[in-house]
This record gives structure tokens, sequence and C-alpha cells, in this order.
């Protein structure tokens, strides 16, 4: 026995922790657990452990690490081409609500070149309340647009500088070095080698790192997509509250007895809710078009996961 273990092939627990780099309680487990074979020859817990059975079983936690490993790096690159698929489909509805919005903006352009043309008309003829009339409602919308559209402007115009801020805080996790984390499962505790560390915890941090970059860019444009959505939906409020405004300058002027001021700011009225009409409809569509965008971004995903499934399996 004694020549044996000084040619090394017996080896005690405190033998197989320095040499594992591990504590010797993970060692113990492993022998109680019947994951390590080991031999108790008197009964005092000064367990031995021959070489061969400790080369057979990191062998085996080898394999079971490189089957985890794999595991994780085929789910973590399935989900960066999940994130890669809502990131580029917020990125198109992203488009098309900044096109919507432009088109309710220029509606009220619309709306303030028919109210200045109705006030030269009513003032080339004459119709002085007429023409008071379209005056008001211009300083109307004016008042009521600037709010909105100012806060719209400015939100584009921090545009870049929030996307700097993004990237910054990205920064350390895109330029960070790769390592494999020690997870709890203790076949995967085992230190690696160099080499291994090299070819497989690198490449797995590198795909965890793409995924969660994926990750953030969708989050991002999300919380840009909310903005914008909340920017439109404040004008369209505003334009509401023009149209009932106008409504009820009619009626006072009505009660007053400025029967043509108060058919003004009908006419006003109808102007604006004509041209808001347009831009609505619109929006309603793209509102409506919601479920039908978002399955057929679903089977886009769906058909790149396939495939990736495909060549992994080949």
């Amino acid at each position: 026995m004694d020549d044996e273990n000084q040619k090394g092939e017996w080896k005690t627990l405190a033998d197989v922790s320095d040499h594992l780099k591990v504590p010797r309680e993970r060692v113990m487990a492993w022998v109680l657990a019947g994951d390590l074979a080991a031999v108790d020859l008197d009964g005092s817990g000064e367990y031995r452990i021959r070489q061969e059975e400790l080369t057979d079983f990191l062998r085996r936690q080898q394999e079971r690490t490189n089957l985890a490993v794999e595991k994780t790096r085929r789910k973590i690159e399935e989900e960066a081409i999940v994130l890669s698929g809502l990131y580029d489909w917020l990125q198109q509805d992203n488009a098309s609500l900044a096109a919507l919005y432009k088109t309710m903006d220029d509606c009220l352009l619309q709306v303030i070149d028919q109210f200045k043309s109705q006030y030269d008309n009513a003032r080339s003829s004459g119709e002085i309340s007429r023409a008071r009339a379209f005056q008001d409602g211009l300083l109307e919308v004016y008042a009521r647009w600037e709010k909105p559209k100012q806060a719209y402007q400015q939100w584009l115009l921090s545009q870049e500088r929030r996307w700097q801020v993004f990237i910054a805080q990205l920064g350390p996790m895109m330029e960070s070095d790769g390592v494999l984390l020690t997870p709890a499962d203790p076949f995967l505790a085992i230190n690696m080698s160099d080499s291994n560390d090299d070819s497989q915890g690198t490449i797995l941090e590198n795909r965890r790192r793409h995924r969660d970059f994926y990750q953030a860019l969708y989050l991002w444009t999300k919380r840009e997509n909310n903005t914008l959505r909340e920017h439109y939906e404040r004008m369209e409020r505003c334009i509401s509250k023009m149209v009932d405004a106008m409504q009820d300058m009619a009626k006072k002027a009505s009660k007053n007895m400025e029967f043509e001021r108060g058919q003004a700011f009908q006419e006003a009225s109808t102007i604006i809710y004509q041209q808001w009409e347009h831009s609505r409809s619109q929006y309603n569509q793209w509102l409506l078009g919601f479920h039908e965008r978002w399955l057929t971004c679903q089977a886009t995903v769906k058909l790149e996961l396939a495939k990736y499934r495909q060549q992994q399996d080949e």
C-alpha cells in the first residue's frame, strides 16, 4: 500500500482538493454521492482514491461539462435569434409610427394653410367678423399645438444623446474579457484546463454578450417606441381639444347673436376634423395591423430558429 501511495496511485481528499483547486468538502460530497470511488480502510473517514478512479471521474465530468456548455450555448444563441427578430420588428414599427406622427403633424400644417386662406378671402370680401374668427382660430391652433410639438422636437434632439448614454452603459459588457463563471452544479464546478477555458469559456461568454447586446437593443427600442407613441397620442388629444374649442367658440358666438362669426368657427372645426380624420384613419389601420405584424414577426423568428437548429444538428 505504501509503495503504491508513493508512486502516486492513491490520493487523499486533500491531494484531490489541491489538484482540482476545489474545497475539500466538495471532494467529500462527490465521494459520499458515489460519483468518485474511494475506500475508507479503517472507518476513520480518511478516504483514499485511486488515480485510475480519479482519471475516470474527471473524464465523466468533462463529458457532462461539455454537454452542459453546449446546451447552454445553444440556448443562448437561440435567445439571441429571438431578441434580434424582436429588435428588427420594433425598428420597423418605430419607422411606421414616426411616419404616422409626421402625417398628423402635416395635417395641422394643412389646417393652418386653410385657415389663412379663409382669413384672406374674408378680408378681401369685407367679412370682418368672419376674418377675425379664422384669425382667432389660428391663434387657438398655434397655442395648443406649440407645447406638444416642442416636447416632440426636444425628444428628437435628445435622441442622439440618449443613444450615446445607452452605448456607454453597454461598454463594460461589450469590452470585458470572457470567462466561464463557476456554476452551482457540482459537475460544472471542476476547474477547466487553460486550453478549455480559451475554447469553451470565452466562446460561451461571447455568445452571452451577443445575446445581452440584442436584449439591450430590444429594450431600448421598445422604450423609444413607447415614448414616440405617447407623443402621438398627446398630439391626438391636442387636436381633439382644438375641435372642441372651435365648437365652443361657435356656440358662444351663436348665443351672442354673432351668427357669421359662429358659422366661421363651425367651419374651422370642420376643417380641423376633416384633416385629422385622414391621419387618424391611418393610425387606426396601423393599430388594426398590429396582430398581423406580430404574427409575421413570430413566423420569421421561428424560421430562423429552425434554420439554426438544422445547422447545429447536421
